[in-house]
């Protein structure tokens, strides 16, 4: 008892007559394929810290595949009322002692995975299932952004780009095809995003993002992801969401380089757009004449995205006040800090 190991036989023994309760530790597929102990609770390790601080009344008992996970917490645990059932699901199994088989449904498998992150759990995946992005541009930037935010389980889309695919978006925007030239990339995007996921809910818009659609297309939206290719948009989603307090990620690629920043006007003092690129920026070359590495703007994408889960999730540290800069030719990567301009129009 000094090692707080117990034999899965007296395990079973304890809980069945209510005199603790059993964590199962173990995967959701590995529980699907082997089964679970009648009467446990699937919990994941990121989770299990908090939850047995709320647990004083019983004795907890951790079940993981072999023990040895679980053993090695206990050891390090300083918390009483804390065992390890010995040699795991495996000892339970060779022991013959009972075992009920799961069945899981096809949502709790996909996001299986990313539950398991520290600051994610079953709570930061109703929090991504109930949120409601809008992503202006369905193009190079858009696409990998659409691709994790739809695989990730974002619950409403609203993909805003009023162009069509042409055999040049090929190379980068990769969920298009040659099939795909001269429809709306919304709409081909949309069609990709319910096959890939049915549980996300992407609604296609065919418009521009400007000052007449701004205030309609930002209603009801908790994070924008600026996917555009121009500044002009980029001052229009920067004026509406300091007004309407969104916080939205901005990324710009040319070439081989990336940028990407954050920008929250809820939090206070936070700087905007105008802070970091001032009110006289412009378009110089455009990336048709410049030209861009495909992979750079898939890369920026996913970055955009890691952001968005940030801030719906509130973990880690958003890229508010600091713009991040890449080049992929020479692997230059500098984070660069900036400050709200307090003489700024636009706050």
């Amino acid at each position: 008892m000094k090692e707080r190991k117990i034999d899965p036989r007296y395990v079973w023994s304890l809980i069945s007559s209510g005199k603790g309760c059993l964590y199962d530790l173990r995967p959701l597929e590995i529980r699907i394929e082997t089964g679970i102990v009648p009467g446990s609770v699937a919990v994941n390790w990121q989770e299990l810290e908090s939850i047995l601080i709320s647990q004083v009344k019983k004795p907890v008992y951790l079940l993981c595949e072999v023990g040895y996970q679980s053993k090695q917490y206990v050891q390090r645990s300083k918390k009483s009322g804390v065992y390890c059932v010995a040699g795991g699901f495996d000892a339970w199994y060779f022991a013959d002692l009972p075992i009920d088989y799961l069945k899981a449904d096809e949502a709790a498998l996909r996001y299986d995975r990313q539950c398991h992150l520290p600051g994610w759990g079953m709570t930061g995946q109703q929090k991504i299932e109930t949120a409601h992005i809008c992503v202006i541009g369905a193009g190079g930037l858009g696409v990998p952004v659409l691709q994790y935010l739809v695989a990730a389980g974002v619950g409403r889309i609203k993909l805003v780009d009023d162009d069509s695919v042409s055999f040049s978006n090929l190379s980068r925007q990769v969920i298009y095809t040659g099939a795909d030239v001269g429809l709306p990339k919304v709409d081909v995007a949309q069609k990709w995003a319910m096959n890939h996921n049915p549980h996300s809910c992407v609604t296609p818009l065919m418009y521009r993002f400007d000052e007449n659609t701004a205030d309609e297309l930002l209603q009801d939206i908790n994070v924008v992801v600026d996917c555009s290719d121009n500044i002009a948009t980029r001052k229009i989603i920067s004026i509406k969401c300091q007004k309407l307090k969104i916080p939205w990620v901005f990324a710009a690629v040319t070439d081989y380089e990336l940028q990407l920043s954050v920008f929250d006007p809820r939090q206070p003092n936070a700087p905007c757009w105008f802070c970091l690129f001032g009110d006289d920026a412009f378009d110089d070359i455009s990336c048709s004449q410049r030209g861009v590495l495909g992979m750079v703007p898939g890369i920026a994408g996913m970055m955009q995205a890691t952001e968005v889960i940030k801030l719906i999730l509130s973990i880690g540290k958003p890229l508010v006040g600091q713009l991040r800069v890449d080049n992929m030719l020479t692997g230059w990567s500098k984070v660069l800090k900036y400050d709200r301009n307090n003489l700024c129009q636009y706050h």
